[in-house]
C-alpha cells in the first residue's frame, strides 16, 4: 500500500499512514518557539528556555491527540454511482467511529465536507463535478483532520474501486416513436445477414451504420428486442441513446420487463434494479 493512500471500498483510517503538515496557525506557533529559543540563547534566559520547551511539549501533546482523533475511522462506499449526464454525481459514504467523538474532513474535487463522527454509523453525501456520458473511475477522496488545536493536519487519500456511470440524459420519446417509425415497422423483423440470403433483402440504409450487413425478414412476426438503436436511424446516435434511456426508465418505474439492443451489446428481457443498472451501464458505455 502506498504511503498516504487507502485503496478499496471499505477502509479504516490510520495515523501511521497519513501525512502530517503544519497549518498556517501552526507555522506561526512554531515560529514563536524559534523566537523564544533565539532570545533565550541570546540573553541566556532560563525562563525563555523553559517557556520554549513547554510550548514544544504542548505541541507534541497536540499532535498525539490529533493522531488519536484521526485513527480508526471506518469508511465504506456501498456501490457504483449512477448519474444522468450533465448532473453532479452524488456519493453516499457510510462513516463510523470506534471512539465517542471524532472530527474529520472529507473532500472530493472542489466539494469539501466537514463532519463530526460519533460512535454510531452515519452517511455522508458528497458531490463531484459533472461528466459527459461514459464510465469513470471514482475520483480520489481526501481525508484529513486538524482537530483539536488546528496547528497541524493529517491527510491521506482514499481510492475506492467503484465506478461512476454517467448515462445519457433521458428525453421523452413517445411522440418521436410515432413520427420516426415507418408504417408496418412492428411487423418487420430486422436480423443479421446469413449465408444464402438474397442480396435484395439487405437493408442497405441500416447496413451503412453497422459493421456487418442486416436483412429485412418480412416473415418475422415480432421485434427481437423491445428497445433498439435501429428504431432511430433518422437521428444522431446520442439522441437515440437519450430516447432509449427514457423508455427504459419508464419501464423500470412501471415494473415492466424489457430487452435492449445496442451496436456492440445486447441484453435479454428482464426487470428489476439489477437489470436497470445493467441497461444504464450499457447505454453509458455504448
Amino acid at each position: 500500500m502506498k504511503f498516504g493512500r487507502l485503496i478499496g471500498d471499505a477502509v479504516e483510517t490510520s495515523a501511521r499512514q497519513a501525512i502530517a503538515l503544519p497549518t498556517a496557525s501552526g507555522i506561526l506557533f512554531f515560529a514563536l518557539i524559534v523566537v523564544l529559543l533565539l532570545g533565550a540563547i541570546n540573553f541566556q534566559s532560563n525562563l525563555g528556555f523553559l517557556m520554549a520547551f513547554a510550548l514544544l511539549v504542548f505541541a507534541f501533546i497536540a499532535l498525539v491527540f490529533l493522531g488519536f482523533n484521526f485513527h480508526q475511522v471506518s469508511l465504506f462506499l456501498p456501490g457504483d454511482v449512477y448519474c444522468e449526464e450533465g448532473q453532479e454525481p452524488e456519493l453516499t459514504i457510510s462513516v463510523q467511529s470506534k471512539n465517542p467523538s471524532q472530527q474529520i474532513q472529507l473532500g472530493i474535487e472542489d466539494y469539501p465536507v466537514v463532519c463530526d463522527i460519533e460512535s454510531s454509523s452515519r452517511r455522508i453525501h458528497m458531490r463531484c463535478n459533472p461528466r459527459t456520458r461514459g464510465l469513470y473511475p471514482m475520483p480520489l477522496i481526501e481525508i484529513g483532520s486538524t482537530f483539536p488545536f488546528g496547528w497541524a493536519f493529517l491527510r491521506c487519500r482514499w481510492q475506492p474501486s467503484k465506478q461512476i456511470i454517467v448515462y445519457p440524459k433521458p428525453i421523452n420519446s413517445v411522440e418521436q416513436h410515432r413520427h420516426l417509425r415507418p408504417e408496418g415497422r412492428d411487423q418487420i423483423h430486422v436480423r443479421d445477414y446469413r449465408p444464402g440470403d438474397r442480396m435484395a433483402s439487405i437493408a442497405w440504409k441500416k447496413t451503412r451504420r453497422l459493421e456487418s450487413p442486416v436483412v429485412i425478414d418480412v416473415e418475422g412476426t415480432s421485434r427481437p428486442f423491445d428497445f433498439s438503436y435501429r428504431d432511430f436511424d433518422a437521428l444522431d446516435f446520442e439522441t437515440a441513446l437519450s430516447y432509449l434511456t427514457w423508455d427504459i426508465l419508464q419501464c423500470a418505474e412501471q415494473g415492466d420487463s424489457w430487452s435492449l439492443e445496442l451496436p456492440h451489446a445486447t441484453l435479454s428481457a428482464g426487470n428489476g434494479s439489477g437489470h436497470l443498472q445493467q441497461s444504464l451501464r450499457m447505454l453509458a458505455d455504448a
